[in-house]
């Protein structure tokens, strides 16, 4: 069975519970008056933070922060003392996960507020420290050189920043969106050659005619065989515009490439397309040939085969 707890052991149970805050405080007070009794010399002696009264400036003393504490990523604080206009406030031992720790002498005077956004501080109001992923800052402390990263928002203007001082590494993937970038202010100075890219930059469609100079695209930008005939509109080329002279030889046309429907009425004259005698009997279809087609006296007494007949 187990020992039952004396009413000794139940009195110094509860006072270290209820007490315990204040007996710390009470022993970092006498700490410091042994401190100052130690010196012999009154010039040696120390002046403590809350010794001092300025008016409108806050200081920490007596404290201790601990990184990664009580776990990976937080950071602890023990026997803070928040001194304002005079007046010492003992603050509670906490902890917290959170990015900012700050201070408010009116609205909660004897613990740190916490959260993960900056907080908008106001009169009086103090920001304590800074957790980086488990490692404590000290906003308070003059001597860190880590605090720039709790600048107060519009504390940077563009003349605070030199010239070139915000390269390419310094951006985010993503970081500069369309709204950033003023109207006009990408000129093809500004492009490098070869940055756009049909498949990556440019969306299907996006280049169309308008945007495509006269004589732009000539044979260098065109592929090898990249013009088939599927992307030549009927009646887009034509004799007098587009070939030169004698541009089509015999050597260009397939074979049996000219049929009779590619072929307009008149097309074929005797005096232009036709060479002499090149029309035999093989090529006349039979009947082919009516009186209709036969000019008068066409057809001479030498081509007729008139033996024994008379003609009156």
């Amino acid at each position: 069975m187990a020992k039952r707890e004396t009413i000794d052991q139940r009195i110094e149970r509860i006072l270290h519970t209820r007490l315990a805050h204040i007996l710390a405080d009470i022993s970092w007070r006498l700490d410091q008056l042994r401190q100052v009794q130690a010196s012999p010399d009154p010039a040696g002696r120390q002046v403590f933070a809350e010794d001092l009264n300025l008016q409108g400036h806050a200081m920490l003393t007596g404290y201790a922060v601990t990184a990664n504490s009580p776990s990976a990523g937080s950071i602890a604080w023990t026997d803070l003392h928040m001194v304002y206009n005079g007046t010492d406030t003992a603050i509670v031992d906490a902890n917290t996960a959170m990015k900012y720790a700050w201070w408010s002498p009116t609205t909660t005077p004897t613990a740190l507020q916490v959260s993960n956004t900056k907080p908008t501080l106001s009169d009086g109001e103090t920001l304590v420290f800074v957790n980086n992923n488990g490692t404590p800052v000290v906003a308070l402390s003059s001597t860190n050189q880590s605090l720039p990263s709790t600048l107060a928002n519009g504390a940077v203007d563009s003349s605070a920043i030199l010239a070139n001082a915000v390269t390419s590494t310094a951006l985010a993937d993503g970081a500069v969106g369309a709204a950033a970038i003023a109207a006009n202010a990408v000129t093809g100075a500004k492009i490098a050659d070869g940055a756009v890219s049909r498949t990556a930059q440019l969306a299907a469609n996006v280049v169309s005619t308008s945007a495509i100079a006269a004589n732009a695209v000539t044979a260098t930008e065109l592929g090898a065989n990249a013009v088939t005939a599927a992307k030549v509109a009927d009646g887009a080329v034509s004799r007098s515009g587009q070939l030169s002279a004698n541009v089509v030889g015999s050597t260009n046309i397939a074979a049996n490439a000219v049929t009779g429907a590619k072929l307009a009425d008149g097309a074929v004259s005797r005096s232009g397309q036709l060479a002499a005698n090149v029309v035999g009997a093989s090529q006349l279809a039979d009947n082919a040939v009516d009186s209709g087609a036969l000019a008068a006296g066409a057809v001479s007494a030498a081509k007729l085969n008139i033996l024994q007949h008379v003609l009156y």
